[in-house]
């Protein structure tokens, strides 16, 4: 449900508060009561009384007792009265505002189901009328939420017109949420009967427990939604509808008493704090009247700020314990102080002393005002306390400088990466945030985020250790920090990965010399102590405002940008580009719809066969997987094998078409061998020899009728103990084939030491032998060496008869290609197998 109410001193601003879910007491406690008491004393710490002698403590204790023994009860006084009433209609409305993210989720998660389990019953034109008027209420929530978040503090008291309003909203609303049962549920089939019933209960439940700290609101809703109902059942020709109704009614009534307990109960709890609250004011303005507190200094100047008088502790907080300070003024003895800080510190600095000449000139008490300060060599942090009094200001200095060094630790294990001491995500994303904010503030100004990622570090961290790798990331991020501006942010998001804004550009052509400054600078070798190090790093980058406002958005689009600049080989950088969006917008559909496929098991298999030369026998087949969406139509096997090896899928398709190619195998010819691609990432995993093997037991099959093709590339990386596997399945009895030969490194040690049983020469060489001399001479060599080792030959892209031709007069043992056969479905190559055997 959305209830509106307005929480602020200035009448024409309100807040919108979403409820769809009942909220805890301790959500409701937490929201209500998180506020930091106001300090009224210091116990524990030595005082200073300016006025000495019994007769003075006797008389300040005496009024410290009179006070703290005044009934607990709400004041008198008119006036009083009604301040009290709105900070406590402040805080019932603050507690149900606390709830706004989640009841948003709720409320859509009611309307969603409410139009889908409802669709069909009523016009369509009427059902978006519901469901714009109850979204842009909705919509003006949350938008009221973010505003009272975005205030420097929340509203400490509320107008009673303003509750009015929430209780006028939290009817509308409530009649919105009646309209469902009192127009659908009699024609409604008795599915969906059940989901009105359901739906309407539950919203007035929420409702009554979201809203109870606001109680006409809570009573309001509640009794709309339950007469709305009551109304339906008195319509409907249900035979229990009677019963129903007086069940409702006793609900309700019992509903109806446990939300007026409810806020009684609160109401309680919060007068009391406001009272406790008003109660140490008064003692803290006690105690400091009187100098009674557990500051370091006391301080007292005339109306210009002159200090009319200088303690030895006052002279030794300011550095100087011999000089008298009498006469000086205050302010101008911290300014000059905050002049020897740091540079970075001005700022900072400045922000504090203005804040301080505001408050001294708006002539009201203030307290705990912080201030750094440089004194004897070193940062130091006041805290100022202080109240007007007849002839000037009184107040107290407390050194605060551990407490803040302690709050800078935290901050720091908070915002920054223990390792190299760059931000961490967390503050880099805030960072990012905020400079997207002031872009929008103010126009023009570009910006630009680089995302970084190391090459080669996991093979530096595991040849050298964690301990190297950590070194060698506090080298990298020493790099960043040298080759960026002093304005600019560079963080450490995780692993090998960083990032960097560039806070203010000329051009997008300086984001570009600044990304090819640091990859240049990440090049050279680092030196690990025992050891030297060389590193490359790719770099994706994405400008502000041109490729996005929003901080994921942006971070996307710089992320897409990488990921093209490691897939163009690394060591470059690469702008975002909207066409890199469109893809990976596209590839998530392809995954989304390869996932549903895999499940339904709606991968198909195409089937070419491979020919003996010669005299044009099939002796084998090679399993093409092919894959046709209902939307997308035919997604060629590049496309879907890649995701499907990016995403993990890999194994479950691969899976899947070696046990399809099985059972075609159990239905032909025991002499065709079926050839099926294996990829690297399949033969990766540990367990890859035992299902294969569970495989073809489950189908009875032949080991040595499935041949697995193989990529060089599987072979490059033996971490996984690939060469290991093969020598397994080998042993098995499945034949191995090394797939494209001649497009990868083509190494002679690979046919020397594994037990390969046929080499496919690719066929970018093949469909050349007749116009380039070179790769005549290639193919020759390479069917020449395999007759030599006794490995056989197979010739890919066969695709007209003078190239047939002629790797018949090379001696080639076999070939496939379009020349030869088209793939085909399991169909057509049966149909081929009965004409051939006629």
């Amino acid at each position: 449900m959305l209830m509106w109410a307005g929480i602020t001193r200035n009448p024409g601003v309100f807040v919108l508060i979403v409820s769809g879910v009942i909220p805890t007491a301790e959500s409701h406690r937490q929201s209500t009561y998180g506020c930091q008491p106001v300090a009224g004393c210091f116990p524990g710490q030595e005082t200073d009384l300016p006025i000495a002698g019994e007769t003075f403590i006797k008389h300040f204790f005496l009024k410290l007792l009179t006070f703290t023994r005044q009934p607990n009860t709400v004041t008198s006084e008119p006036a009083d009265d009604i301040e009290q009433e709105d900070r406590l209609r402040a805080r019932r409305l603050l507690a149900i505002t606390a709830m706004t993210p989640a009841n948003t989720i709720g409320s859509i998660l009611n309307l969603l189901l409410t139009m889908l389990v409802t669709d069909g019953l009523v016009n369509r034109w009427l059902a978006a009328i519901w469901v714009i008027s109850t979204g842009l209420l909705m919509l003006m929530a949350v938008l009221s939420w973010l505003r009272i978040l975005q205030r420097p503090s929340l509203p400490e008291r509320t107008p009673a017109r303003v509750e009015r309003r929430a209780v006028a909203h939290a009817a509308l609303l409530a009649l919105c949420w009646s309209l469902p049962s009192l127009s659908l549920f009699n024609i409604a089939a008795p599915e969906q009967q059940l989901f009105i019933a359901t739906i309407t209960a539950g919203m007035i439940c929420a409702g009554g427990f979201t809203l109870y700290t606001l109680p006409r609101a809570a009573l309001t809703f509640v009794g709309i939604l339950g007469t709305g109902s009551a109304i339906t059942l008195l319509l409907s020709d249900l035979e229990s509808a009677k019963y129903l109704l007086m069940l409702l009614l006793v609900y309700l009534s019992i509903l109806m008493i446990s939300i007026v307990h409810a806020s009684e109960s609160f109401k309680a709890q919060v007068i009391a704090e406001i009272v406790s609250e008003q109660q140490k004011q008064v003692i803290s303005l006690l105690l400091n009247d009187f100098e009674q507190s557990t500051a370091d200094v006391l301080w007292e100047t005339d109306q210009q700020l002159t200090l009319r008088r200088s303690t030895v502790r006052m002279s030794e907080t300011l550095g100087d314990p011999a000089a008298d300070f009498s006469g000086q003024n205050l302010l101008e003895l911290i300014l000059q102080s905050q002049r020897q800080l740091p540079d970075e510190m001005q700022e900072l600095a400045q922000r504090h002393f203005d804040e301080l000449q505001q408050r001294l000139q708006d002539g009201k008490p203030f307290r705990d005002l912080e201030i750094p300060l440089w004194v004897n060599r070193q940062q130091t942090w006041w805290t100022l306390t202080a109240k007007p009094v007849e002839a000037g200001w009184r107040g107290v200095i407390s050194d605060i400088t551990q407490t803040q060094q302690a709050r800078q630790q935290v901050w720091r294990l908070a915002h920054e990466d223990t390792v190299t001491g760059l931000a961490n995500r967390r503050h880099f994303q805030n960072e990012l945030g905020l400079a997207l904010k002031k872009t929008e503030r103010q126009k023009g100004l570009l910006k630009a985020l680089l995302f970084i990622d190391l090459d080669r570090f996991k093979a530096v961290n595991d040849t050298f250790g964690h301990d190297a790798g950590d070194r060698l990331l506090a080298i990298i991020a020493e790099r960043l920090k040298t080759n960026i501006r002093p304005k600019d942010l560079v963080a450490r998001m995780g692993g090998d990965e960083f990032a960097v804004l560039l806070r203010k550009l000329d051009s997008e052509q300086q984001a570009l010399e600044i990304a090819d400054r640091l990859i240049s600078s990440l090049q050279q070798p680092c030196d690990l102590g025992n050891a030297t190090a060389s590193v490359g790093a790719s770099i994706g980058i994405a400008f502000i405002p041109t490729d996005g406002l929003r901080t994921e958005t942006l971070m996307k689009h710089a992320d897409l940008a990488l990921y093209r600049a490691k897939g163009n080989g690394r060591g470059q950088a690469v702008t975002f580009q909207r066409q890199m969006a469109e893809n990976a917008r596209t590839s998530s559909r392809i995954e989304q719809a390869l996932a549903n496929a895999l499940r339904g098991g709606r991968i198909n298999l195409a089937y070419q066969p491979q020919c003996n030369l010669d005299g044009g026998q099939i002796i084998g087949l090679e399993v093409l997987a092919r894959w046709t969406d209902d939307e997308l139509g035919s997604i060629p096997p590049t496309r879907f094998i890649k995701i499907a090896e990016e995403t993990g899928m890999i194994h479950e398709l691969g899976k899947q078409v070696l046990q399809q190619a099985c059972l075609q195998a159990r239905l032909w010819s025991a002499d065709i061998t079926m050839a099926v691609n294996i990829s690297p990432i399949q033969l990766a995993s540990p367990g890859i020899v035992d299902e294969i093997a569970d495989v073809l037991r489950s189908y009875r099959i032949d080991p040595s009728r499935i041949e697995l093709e193989i990529t060089e590339t599987a072979l490059l990386d033996d971490s996984f103990s690939i060469q290991d596997k093969l020598m397994q399945l080998k042993e098995l009895g499945v034949r191995i084939s090394l797939d494209d030969f001649g497009t990868g490194y083509s190494s002679l040690a690979y046919l020397r030491n594994l037990p390969f049983d046929k080499i496919k020469i690719d066929q970018s060489f093949v469909q050349q032998i007749c116009s380039d001399p070179k790769a005549e001479i290639m193919v020759k060599t390479v069917i020449d060496m395999a007759n030599a080792l006794k490995i056989q030959v197979v010739a890919e892209g066969i695709e007209d008869q003078p190239t047939l031709d002629r790797l018949r007069q090379m001696g080639c043992d076999t070939g496939q290609g379009f020349h030869l056969f088209m793939p085909m479905t399991p169909e057509q190559f049966g149909s081929l197998l009965v004409h051939k055997q006629a």
